[in-house]
């Protein structure tokens, strides 16, 4: 198992501002691979800002791109991967494009945001595009904070596109592909103004 980080944050309280950082290449393929080929055992894990403070956090217009992950196992690849922040925090206007999840294991997930926070926040003006997987998983955005909590999200204002699955017909049964994933009760939602095309899925 390997696991790669390009941006990581921990601790409480405090302000933490993301912003402006370029994680992989906007020019250059696979400017990060994880596992490194196709025949590498076990799980590989990338993920490109991982944020477990929590403060009130605004992660903002980074670009996070070109970045493979590889492995027989059930492999994971996340742009942005929050668990932390405090009411009022921003996840917006980051790009994160061409992400290439090759691992052969039927439940590897691709995340372009994951939020499990809970806490009111906006995830807004986000651009998500150019996934492959070969099995598993996929969501543009995926909002998961729990159950009997009463908070408010916003979902707003983003663009999801491009989601692809590489596998051969029938090869990714287990498999979800959604542009905007909630699973939570108790919470308040608005979701509203975004746009989600292309996708592909062989099965």
């Amino acid at each position: 198992s390997q696991s790669r980080y390009g941006i990581t944050t921990s601790g409480a309280a405090g302000i933490y501002t993301i912003s402006s950082n370029v994680i992989g290449s906007n020019t250059t393929s696979n400017s990060i691979t994880v596992g490194g080929t196709s025949t590498t055992s076990g799980v590989s894990k990338f993920y490109g800002i991982d944020n477990l403070a929590t403060g009130l956090i605004t992660i903002s217009s980074n670009t996070i791109k070109n970045i493979s992950v590889y492995g027989t196992g059930a492999s994971l690849l996340y742009g942005i991967y929050n668990t932390g922040g405090a009411d009022n925090s921003d996840l917006i206007s980051n790009t994160i494009s061409i992400f290439s999840n090759a691992s052969t294991g039927s439940t590897g997930v691709t995340n372009g945001i994951y939020n499990s926070a809970v806490a009111t926040m906006t995830i807004g003006s986000n651009t998500i595009s150019s996934f492959t997987i070969n099995n598993g998983s996929v969501a543009g955005i995926s909002c998961a904070p729990g159950t009997s909590n009463t908070k408010t999200y916003t979902v707003s204002n983003n663009t999801i596109s491009s989601l692809v699955c590489a596998a051969t017909s029938g090869a990714n049964s287990a498999g979800k592909f959604v542009g905007i994933y909630i699973s939570s009760t108790g919470n308040t939602y608005a979701i509203n103004t975004n746009l989600i095309y292309t996708y592909r899925d062989w099965e």
